[in-house]
């Protein structure tokens, strides 16, 4: 179970409630021939209320998904985000996150 794991946490933005959170968990890439395995950390869900976006709270979040990441020996961050959600990009694209890969779906 995530939380359970010590690779894992939620981190937690609150103000007299939870406004916002954080899951990310500490990964390994596979063990291929071709890759030198290191750890990097996977933002797995991400989440801010609506009436506290764009006040700065996201940022911090993902300021504290950084030092935790840092803390675990991580090389980067990495999240997957759907390619229409315009405003999440916009806020991952000021935080210093670039594109990587594009994953492409046929409908059946």
């Amino acid at each position: 179970m995530i939380i359970e794991n010590e690779d894992s946490d939620i981190l937690i933005a609150y103000d007299t409630k939870i406004i916002g959170l954080a899951l990310v968990q500490k990964q390994k890439t596979p063990p291929y021939n071709c890759l030198v395995e290191h750890n990097f950390a996977y933002l797995m869900d991400f989440v801010v209320e609506p009436v506290f976006r764009n006040k700065g709270i996201g940022k911090k979040l993902i300021e504290s998904v950084k030092k935790w990441a840092l803390e675990k020996d991580c090389k980067y961050i990495e999240l997957n985000v759907l390619s229409q959600n315009d405003k999440a990009i916009a806020l991952y694209k000021a935080m210093d996150f670039d594109e990587e890969m594009k994953t492409m779906r046929m409908k059946l």
